[in-house]
């Protein structure tokens, strides 16, 4: 069973260098900002709720007049190159402070993708219980449904197709694998992306799996089959049927909307959806604000288009959940603040005092 848990090194050594050893990210897109959903919480005010704990008054707090409980039960499926690591910063977070019981892989991030995980791929419970779980692993829902309760939330978040591509592109040192030279490898694919069709697919025979990191790749960590990449019928039930599934798929995008969305669907505190919105892990290379032509937009709808499909979809899907919230408009009531230096260095006085460690300057 070693070959199971060694098919991440096999999938790095054989579709591209690095490609599963995969290192906290945060989209530098757009200049992300903190969240508020309840009322303008500024800095000071932010740190002397939780200098006083005061903050354990509002953890079950009444959301938009509504009583509501706290969901404690959620499974992420962590998606390759949309800004999950700050998602799933948040997740673990929650995780953390509140005890849940994580259900995760043994060593690493990645929980036996691509294919099905097996009982030797994760840590066992002694009750076979789990509250949580948030890896990289293709969506199975057979699977998760044998070891996760019916309430479950399941989330994930997705990214532009077109900007996903960039970013893999850059990440899988896909030029390589594609042979391209050129200076923009993005608009050189893009005039034909077919034409690489037999170099960007990876077939793995010892799982049965097809990957291909220039097309689909979203939709196939959230399940659906690469060499389905033409049957449009299929996919639109496919999808259809993920929305039916998914509490909420954030949009890297959109995130702090998507954040405040999950906050109340969730039915949880403020403080538990902020996030530090600073960049970090930034990379830089000579095509990330290329802006393909129309025509190059055009090929890659073609090209990727299930990927495209599953973007549309969750994209009106999120303003409709947020239209649906009508006792509290989101984007009218999103307070922006900038994750200045005051609020860290807030948060780090708070932290350590706590700590009960001396202040530095």
């Amino acid at each position: 069973m070693k070959f199971r848990r060694l098919l991440p090194v096999a999938v790095v050594s054989v579709a591209v260098s690095g490609f599963l050893i995969y290192h906290t990210q945060v989209s530098t897109d757009a200049k992300r900002t903190l969240v508020e959903d309840k009322r303008s919480l500024d800095a000071r005010q932010w740190g002397l709720v939780h200098t006083e704990g005061n903050t354990r008054q509002q953890e079950n707090k009444v959301t938009a007049g509504s009583a509501c409980s706290p969901e404690r039960k959620f499974v992420f499926i962590k998606t390759h190159k949309t800004g999950s690591c700050t998602a799933v910063n948040i997740l673990q977070r929650y995780a953390l402070h509140h005890s849940l019981t994580v259900l995760s892989p043994i060593g690493g991030w990645v929980l036996a993708w691509p294919f099905p995980p097996a009982e030797e791929d994760y840590v066992h419970t002694p009750d076979e219980k789990y509250d949580a779980l948030m890896n990289h692993m293709v969506y199975n829902k057979t699977w998760l449904r044998t070891k996760f309760p019916p309430d479950t939330a399941y989330i994930s978040i997705i990214r532009e197709p077109s900007s996903h591509l960039k970013s893999a592109m850059f990440y899988y040192y896909l030029p390589q694998l594609l042979k391209i030279t050129s200076k923009n490898p993005v608009k050189t694919f893009l005039q034909d992306p077919w034409k690489y069709k037999h170099l960007s697919e990876a077939y793995f025979d010892f799982c049965h799996v097809t990957w291909d990191g220039t097309r689909n790749h979203q939709a196939f960590d959230l399940g659906y089959p690469t060499k389905a990449a033409d049957d449009m019928e299929y996919a639109r039930k496919y999808i259809s049927d993920l929305e039916a599934d998914f509490t909420l798929v954030l949009l890297l995008e959109h995130l702090d909307e998507s954040l405040v969305l999950l906050r109340r669907l969730m039915c949880w505190d403020l403080r538990e959806v902020l996030y530090d919105a600073s960049p970090k892990n930034s990379r830089n290379y000579g095509y990330k604000s290329y802006v393909p032509t129309a025509e190059e937009l055009a090929n890659l709808r073609r090209w990727k288009a299930v990927d495209y499909l599953l973007y549309d979809t969750f994209n009106a899907s999120l303003w409709r959940k947020i239209e649906a919230q009508t006792a509290f408009d989101i984007r009218k009531k999103r307070h922006r603040f900038d994750p200045s230096r005051s609020l860290f260095m807030n948060c780090r006085r708070v932290f350590l005092i706590n700590l009960s460690v001396p202040l530095g300057p």
